[in-house]
């Protein structure tokens, strides 16, 4: 399907992975520093694809190995913060947030503030050994707008927070995998590691069969991926992480063959759910699944018992 650009903000569609969409942030001479029309095209870039219905799985990582974000451009800071917060179409993780499909960040490098705060608009993290986790915005005498000083704590615990934010120190992609931030590091083939290094319990879902019988006999996208596992396509770009963007469009792939709508719901109750209370997550939980339950037709429970490999009793 080709690719879009705009500025330094590249949206790809790979032919041999339908269903997911790769952005990619590309200003390596300002270490992927983030300009105002670099937001306004990531902002665009997430607004279209969310409206895009073949969309399953998106991915969104950076070139080079230093950096996935350097953080908001300085010399384009004061624009940058004095944009209308009113205009929420142009609010980069917000779009992010609306997206109905999973976010894969592949990080490659430091993210420091800005960056920091598209990673954690990321549904999955996976990053490069290389990688770190930055929050300079004390050490500036400002506050963050995109959600980081809630939802750091709400991932890796108040103490881990206060410790990366208070002392504005980096956060290693070792220690972000010990907190629950970051869900896999991935080496490169030049590392002192390879992709057998990759953490086994991922590399065992992402090479498992999935659901009996094939996700499809549950409505799944029937379209499979022509590429092999790990594997870069031909058409992305080359100067990126390879090892780490080649698992991260294999858990896209994983995603993307699963129901588009299951997927999309099970999203939606998870992130509503970190808005409000546990009582009232699991309530809503429950209220939400039993209006889809009582909506199921019999044809759906005769797919389940087909994908477990199961035959209809004989009538007497």
């Amino acid at each position: 399907r080709g690719t879009a650009r705009a500025m330094s903000v590249h949206v790809h569609r790979p032919a041999s992975l339908p269903g997911v969409a790769v952005v990619v942030i590309d200003a390596p001479k300002t270490v992927n520093a983030i300009t105002q029309v670099m937001l306004l095209s990531l902002a665009k870039a997430f607004r279209d694809l969310r409206v895009d219905r073949t969309v399953r799985a998106a991915v969104l990582t950076a070139t080079g190995r230093r950096a996935f974000s350097n953080g908001i451009d300085l010399g384009d800071a004061e624009r940058v913060f004095k944009m209308d917060e009113s205009r929420l179409d142009d609010d980069i993780v917000h779009q992010m947030e609306l997206c109905p499909f999973p976010i894969i960040g592949a990080v490659n490098g430091v993210a420091i503030n800005a960056g920091f705060e598209l990673a954690l608009a990321c549904d999955v993290l996976l990053a490069s050994p290389r990688a770190s986790f930055r929050d300079t915005h004390a050490a500036f005498g400002i506050l963050p707008s995109w959600g980081l000083s809630q939802k750091l704590p709400r991932i890796v615990g108040a103490n881990v927070a206060r410790m990366t934010s208070l002392t504005s120190a980096p956060l290693t992609a070792t220690d972000a995998r010990r907190c629950g931030l970051v869900n896999a590091i991935v080496h490169e083939a030049d590392d002192a590691h390879d992709m057998r290094d990759v953490d086994a319990d991922l590399h065992d879902m992402m090479a498992g069969g999935g659901v009996a019988g094939g996700a499809d006999a549950l409505g799944a996208d029937a379209s499979a991926s022509s590429r092999s596992p790990g594997e870069i396509p031909a058409d992305l770009p080359g100067n990126l992480a390879r090892n780490l963007v080649g698992v991260a469009l294999d858990v896209a792939a994983r995603i993307a063959s699963l129901p588009r709508a299951g997927v999309a719901g099970y999203k939606r109750v998870m992130t509503d759910g970190l808005a409000v209370t546990y009582g009232e997550g699991r309530a809503e939980e429950r209220r939400r699944a039993f209006e889809q339950y009582r909506a199921l037709p019999e044809s759906f429970f005769a797919s389940m018992r087909r994908a477990a490999g199961l035959t209809p009793r004989a009538r007497l």
